[in-house]
């Protein structure tokens, strides 16, 4: 027999039956409103590499065959119904390289079993219910480089063990119920690029353990309740390419730390209670893309400054804010698309 035969129950209780060579190497069932399924005969598809469930209907799925999958590298069981999972049969597991358990409704995911699996590299729990998780286990995981928590309900989280995870490339925590968090653990990842704290409750956080991360390239803390941002732990030979700062609660921001982002393309303050601000040191950013301070209390910024930015497409700032900029330094053909608009439409002010 060169097949086997994976079961399966729809939502409205038909069966669907899978058949799977046993020499298969991947196995797919997705949007297909599969509610439940027996995962017993893939034990017998010794050279599997990836199970994909995606877009089902499953409340429970035993993985317990999957021990005897040793060449497994990817699982995905995202955007189904599971309230809970155990992972215990992938410390049998060696290889696995992609865990993906998003989009369900899971509120607790015990992660001990990932130590047996150390060559995991992007791991997703992100939009479930989870209260608590602890990141111990993934101490053996030194070759990750994506963690997804994003979109759960986590009050606090330990990033100790994250110094010990030097390739890591992408966090993110956003859209939780963080109030605090230490960043010192980041230090040592020295490989990090992408940093999501968004949409937490974060009202001060010490950013100073950032300026070893050389090779950061997007950080969002917007959608908090800071009423202060420090960026002076920003320093030469910055490749931020992205900040987001916008929503918060700050009364003013000093962006002279930013002359040293020569790669900056997005800046973003809006939504907080800026009631002046320097432009001065985005001179330096002559990549900068978009610039958004809408919904703060400016009633006049001067522009001139951004004169430099040639790239800039998008300035964004409230109807009843006065957009000024220097007569002597403005040349309609040389200045970028964003001022050149304004001028067009008559929203350009002049000053000598």
């Amino acid at each position: 027999m060169s097949n086997t035969i994976v079961e399966s129950t729809l939502k409205n209780g038909e069966p669907l039956n899978w058949t799977v060579p046993l020499d298969a190497r991947h196995f797919r069932v997705e949007r297909q409103q599969v509610a439940s399924i027996d995962l017993t005969p893939l034990q017998q598809c010794a050279k599997l590499h990836e199970i994909v469930i995606y877009r089902n209907k499953l409340e429970t799925v035993d993985l317990s065959p999957l021990s005897k999958l040793r060449d497994l590298r990817t699982l995905s069981l995202s955007n189904n119904r599971l309230r809970a999972v155990d992972l215990a049969p992938l410390r049998s597991c060696p290889y696995l390289d992609s865990l993906d358990l998003s989009e369900n409704f899971l509120h607790e995911v015990d992660l001990r079993p990932l130590s047996k699996c150390p060559r995991l590299r992007g791991l997703s729990l992100a939009r479930n219910l989870l209260t608590t998780l602890d990141l111990d286990p993934l101490k053996s995981c030194k070759n990750i480089e994506s963690i997804s928590i994003s979109r759960n309900k986590l009050q606090k989280i330990d990033l100790s063990i994250l110094a010990h995870l030097r390739v890591l490339d992408r966090l993110s925590l956003s859209n939780n119920r963080i109030d605090v968090i230490d960043l010192k653990p980041l230090q040592a990842c020295s490989s990090l690029r992408e940093l999501s704290l968004d949409a937490n409750r974060l009202t001060t956080v010490d950013m100073t353990p950032l300026k070893n991360l050389t090779h950061l390239e997007v950080l969002d803390v917007s959608g908090n309740k800071q009423k202060i941002i420090n960026l002076s732990w920003i320093d030469s030979g910055s490749r931020l390419r992205d900040l987001d700062i916008s929503s918060n609660k700050l009364g003013s921001i000093d962006l002279t730390p930013l002359e040293s982002c020569v790669k900056l393309e997005a800046l973003r303050i809006a939504k907080n209670e800026l009631v002046s601000l320097e432009l001065d040191p985005l001179s330096s950013c002559s990549e900068l893309k978009v610039l958004n301070l809408i919904e703060n209390r400016l009633r006049v910024i001067d522009a001139t400054p951004l004169l430099s930015c040639m790239h800039l497409d998008i300035l964004r700032v409230d109807r009843d804010v006065e957009v000024t900029v220097s007569k002597n330094y403005f040349d309609p053909d040389m200045a970028p698309e964003a001022l050149r608009w304004r001028w067009q439409n008559g929203l350009l002010t002049f000053i000598e």
